[in-house]
């Protein structure tokens, strides 16, 4: 499937008069399926596991069955299946570790995209297993902010 593919998916969908959101879905679901066909299941990093449920949320139940349909395994998806039903997984469905506020606060930052790439660092981190309280959190967003060179 190319992104002509999928261009032309969207194009037809938004003719057959679909919602936004069931838009939104099937060209998350095609273009995550088309993302990982290079890739095994298997070998896909936490941070890499963290964006396709990112990508995918809902549909991710859709996005096994398409991949059973082109040829995958169910047996490749159990350890994706195993996080998107606990409903506490950190790579599934992440939870906050600290709020935007209290980070501008602690750090002294502005809303900015800056401020939303942090959180997701840290929401990454806490998804690897990394950190687990706001002070880590903390500590794990002023160290991305000395890795870019920022105060």
């Amino acid at each position: 499937m190319t992104s002509e593919d999928i261009g032309q998916a969207e194009a037809e969908l938004i003719t057959l008069k679909y919602s936004r959101v069931e838009i939104r879905g099937v060209l998350a679901l095609l273009g995550t399926f088309q993302q990982l066909q290079p890739t095994p299941i298997a070998d896909l990093s936490i941070r890499q596991q963290y964006f396709l449920f990112a990508n995918v949320g809902e549909f991710f139940p859709a996005l096994v069955v398409l991949s059973i349909a082109a040829g995958a395994s169910l047996q490749e998806f159990t350890t994706l299946i195993n996080h998107y039903l606990n409903p506490d997984d950190a790579i599934a469905h992440p939870q906050p570790v600290i709020s935007g506020k209290l980070l501008m606060a602690k750090l002294g930052l502005s809303p900015s995209p800056l401020l939303g790439d942090l959180l997701q660092e840290i929401q990454i981190a806490k998804a690897e297993g990394q950190i687990s309280t706001r002070e880590d959190a903390i500590a794990i967003a002023s160290q991305k902010m000395l890795e870019l060179n920022l105060p």
